[in-house]
This record gives C-alpha cells, structure tokens and sequence, in this order.
C-alpha cells in the first residue's frame, strides 16, 4: 500500500489588517526551500523529522541581517501540519508607530526649548533599544503554534 505524503500548510499571522507583505525565506533542515509574500503556503513532505525556519532577510549596504525563528515537527504519513508563525512585537511597534508619527510631525513644526532637547533624547534613545533588542533576540524572532490533523 502506497502512503501519501503530507501537507505541511505554513500561515504568517498578521497584526494589523493594513501590513507591507515583506517576504520571508521558508527553510527545512537548514536548507532555503524557497521565498514567498503569500500568507499561505502548502509543502508536500513525506514521513520524517524536520527543522522548519522562517526568516526576514534584509540586506544593509555590505551587510546580511536576519530575523528568524526555528520550529522542530514530526510529520507522519497522510497528515495536515498547520505551522502559524507571527512575533510578538505588538508593544514595540506600536510605540516605534508613535514616535515616527511624532519624527514626521517635527518636519512641519518645532517644540520649544527644552521639550525639543528631552524628545530628542527619548527618541533616540528609544531606537536604540529597540534596535539592540532586536539584534538580541534575531534568532528567536517568530513564535510558532503547531496543529496537527490526519488526512482523508
């Protein structure tokens, strides 16, 4: 008797109803698969173990920077893999949202001595630690939820 393969279905969960579909690199055991905007995608994958990662890739003058997150399955024969992946950056970008609308609005009119010096050191210093947070936690960026279903 001849098995089916298995569907691993992948699904990118966003936040907000209004997103830029930045793409993202689908790999397994290490291995780019392939490179995609779509919010669903579907892999036929026979019976095995396997390392599924995710990864925002952003090229920065000479410099490779990536946003990633690793998830481990199993996949048996005939079966449905959901894999979700999202992050949790909702506070963070939430409050970068809030001081770029304050950045944008400063174009247009300047805040009086001294508030303009103390934006200025929130501000900046806010990007920092977002920026150094970020880089500390680029390996482990996405979150992943995991359903299991058997095929017909």
């Amino acid at each position: 008797e001849q098995l089916k393969m298995s569907i691993l279905q992948i699904h990118r969960k966003s936040d907000f109803g209004l997103r830029i579909p930045i793409p993202y690199h689908i790999t397994v055991n290490g291995r780019i698969i392939g490179m995609t905007q779509l919010d669903n995608v579907n892999i036929e994958l026979p019976a095995a173990y396997y390392n599924i990662g995710i990864s925002y890739i952003f090229k920065i003058w000479k410099f490779q920077f990536s946003l990633t997150g690793k998830k481990d399955i199993i996949v048996k024969d005939n079966e449905r893999i959901d894999l979700t992946f999202y992050h949790k950056e909702r506070i963070w970008n939430i409050l970068f949202d809030i001081d770029l609308i304050l950045w944008l609005a400063e174009l247009f009119f300047e805040l009086p001595y001294p508030w303009n010096f103390v934006y200025k050191i929130i501000s900046n210093s806010f990007f920092v630690i977002w920026l150094t947070r970020l880089f500390l936690i680029r390996d482990k960026y996405f979150t992943f939820d995991i359903k299991y279903d058997q095929l017909l």
